[in-house]
């Protein structure tokens, strides 16, 4: 991994969060050349909206007397802030980058103005 070369142990640590918990399930199964900045925005949007445990399914791994949210019908309408929704874009768009620099995509969609 070459960010690993160049990026702070926590900057690094906060990025596979934020990869593995958020964008890989949301984006995992589409194609880097067939994502398009339609997705991206889809993607964005739908995120701003997403109660953070519902999407992370958080709720549900719990043991079940332990489960109060999502997981029970009650949802705790717990939002990321805006800080976090422009984090995640610019993980998005940096990863996106090291692609095209490796020449596995053409362009970054994610650079591509909202």
């Amino acid at each position: 991994m070459i960010a690993s070369q160049r990026l702070k142990p926590s900057t690094l640590n906060s990025y596979e969060g934020l990869t593995r918990l958020y964008i890989r399930p949301a984006l995992g199964k589409k194609r880097l050349n067939r994502l398009s900045p339609a997705d991206v925005r889809r993607f964005l949007s739908e995120f701003k909206v997403s109660c953070l445990c519902c999407l992370r399914g958080a709720d549900k791994k719990r043991p079940e007397d332990k489960r109060s949210c999502c997981a029970v019908g009650r949802c705790c309408e717990r939002r990321p802030s805006a800080r976090t929704v422009q984090y995640i874009h610019a993980v998005l768009r940096s990863a996106l980058q090291q692609a095209m620099r490796e020449e596995l995509i053409a362009r970054n969609v994610a650079r591509i103005p909202e």
